[in-house]
């Protein structure tokens, strides 16, 4: 079930119109995160430039990197979960829990979801007991089947043949949660297979 919804969640980005979906030109009704781009670490995902651009700024000059930076998404805040009690790291798993069901799945594009879920599945999953390990996994899988069930109608040709602002930011903020999703169990997938013993 895990490596099929992990087949699921990429073949829908590169098979259907979410891939390609973009901001309408002259659109004003698009307010999305900037473009999640699948990371080859989890470093890359920090906003290492926030300080360098404010320098910049002052001194009124541009920085390329981090102009480039601010056209991706990165995240604002990422705790090291050693210094969460087990009792808290529980309260913190069903408090993401609640907010992914109650405010649905694409949710998670936004920082005070994603952030807490990079820290805990992207950057120290293995420092997790077994028992939040397996809850991490829980909630990243039951929430990506229910976004792609949801992606999946909203990209149905039958739906709507008019790509509509409010359809169109639909589409970039669905996007960016399928990639967040897939990223954040593809991550658990590799550090547990290192580690296993050879």
């Amino acid at each position: 079930h895990f490596f099929a919804l992990l087949r699921r969640c990429f073949g829908l980005l590169v098979s259907s119109r979410l891939l390609n979906c973009s901001p309408m030109v002259g659109s004003t009704a698009l307010a999305v995160e900037p473009e999640f781009w699948i990371p080859s670490r989890p470093e890359d995902l920090l906003g290492l430039c926030s300080g360098r651009r404010r320098v910049a700024d002052e001194a009124d000059q541009g920085d390329g990197e981090c102009d480039q930076e601010a056209e991706r998404y990165t995240v604002q805040d990422s705790a090291d979960p050693a210094e969460l009690s087990e009792e808290e790291l529980g309260v913190i798993l069903e408090e993401l829990d609640a907010d992914l069901a109650q405010h649905g799945p694409h949710t998670i594009v936004s920082h005070g979801v994603f952030d807490r879920l990079f820290s805990l599945a992207g950057r120290h999953y293995l420092a997790l007991s077994p028992i939040c390990r397996s809850r991490v996994v829980e909630i990243l899988t039951q929430h990506l089947g229910i976004l792609i069930r949801k992606a999946l109608a909203l990209v149905d040709p039958k739906a709507s043949a008019v790509a509509t602002d409010q359809l169109v930011q639909a589409c970039v903020i669905h996007r960016n949660a399928v990639k967040m999703y897939g990223w954040l169990l593809h991550r658990v997938v590799v550090v547990s297979e290192k580690e296993r013993p050879g």
